[in-house]
């Protein structure tokens, strides 16, 4: 099922009810998607708010060892997360962005890009279609001309040669660009004690621009490897240290083979994820391992053509 492509114009906002900002931290405080407690960084506001009508977060398709290899499951998270917000605030649709312009500005060879990134979009597109999930889902490129993000990126308070990667100052120039436009809430992925996770990013969109967009952070990704305990949601450099958002993998069998520290924590985030989506669903959870009804979901997509 394809998603209809809108454009990314200004929505009439309404706020009925309670302020937004408190629904939102009613929300965060009491879902356990989301970073709980004094410390859990969430940065929104009344004012930052005020002007929104749309959640959002970014995927990307490159990590530091080269291309991805594989969505993991670990992104229900944001997706799940990113729904329980759309409710909670009233909003009509959710965004997705794929990072494919991020990864050509970083200097990645563009066919191989534009593929990774249409297989991810495609994906997620089957995912919201499975799950009758309002979300858009449109790669960066089709959000302006890598021209466009660059004069941004000098309108920032900063100058332009400020010293960031070109990845990261096109990631902050293409945030500004979306909160101009109303899509002012990220959802974000963070771990308790880090220093440097999405936080750390929209702190420094704050830096460059002068404003802040508001954000709220679900836990971040594990892995099967527990040298490398903690990983980004979305990205995947080891298929077999990771659960992947895929119709023909075996979760059971996969964390059968793991070393039990791993596994265990993997089962954590997995309870998480069968939790919040029986919630959605509307369903109560049968007596069953969450990896069975993860499954049935998984099912569920169709495989790759």
């Amino acid at each position: 099922m394809r998603a209809v492509q809108r454009p990314l114009a200004l929505l009439p906002h309404l706020d009925e009810g309670p302020p937004l900002a408190a629904r939102l931290f009613e929300l965060v405080e009491r879902r356990e998607l989301f970073l709980r407690g004094h410390r859990a960084g969430h940065r929104f506001d009344r004012t930052n708010l005020r002007a929104t009508h749309t959640a959002w977060f970014g995927v990307g398709v490159t990590t530091r060892e080269g291309f991805s290899r594989g969505l993991p499951i670990d992104v229900l998270g944001l997706v799940y997360g990113q729904e329980l917000v759309r409710r909670a605030l009233g909003w009509q649709r959710s965004l997705v962005v794929v990072a494919d312009s991020n990864a050509q500005a970083a200097g990645a060879e563009a066919l191989a890009v534009r593929r990774s990134a249409v297989q991810v979009q495609r994906r997620l597109r089957e995912l919201a279609a499975a799950l009758g999930l309002p979300i858009d889902v449109r790669l960066t490129s089709t959000l302006g001309r890598l021209a466009e993000f660059a004069q941004l990126s000098a309108s920032s308070t900063t100058s332009p040669g400020s010293g960031l990667p070109p990845y990261a100052a096109h990631q902050l120039a293409q945030t500004e660009h979306l909160r101009q436009r109303g899509f002012g809430l990220k959802i974000g992925w963070a771990w308790r004690g880090a220093w440097q996770d999405e936080r750390y990013f929209d702190d420094l969109h704050a830096r460059e621009f002068g404003t802040r967009i508001a954000s709220v952070y679900v836990g971040g990704g594990t892995t099967l490897d527990p040298r490398r305990p903690r990983a980004c949601p979305y990205v995947c450099n080891d298929p077999t240290a990771r659960l992947l958002l895929h119709p023909g993998e075996d979760l059971e069998r996969k964390l059968a083979r793991a070393p039990s520290i791993a596994r265990h924590r993997y089962e954590k985030l997995l309870g998480k994820l069968a939790r919040a989506h029986g919630h959605l669903m509307g369903t109560r959870l049968p007596p069953r391992r969450p990896t069975v009804l993860l499954q049935d979901l998984l099912e569920t997509l169709p495989w790759p053509s």
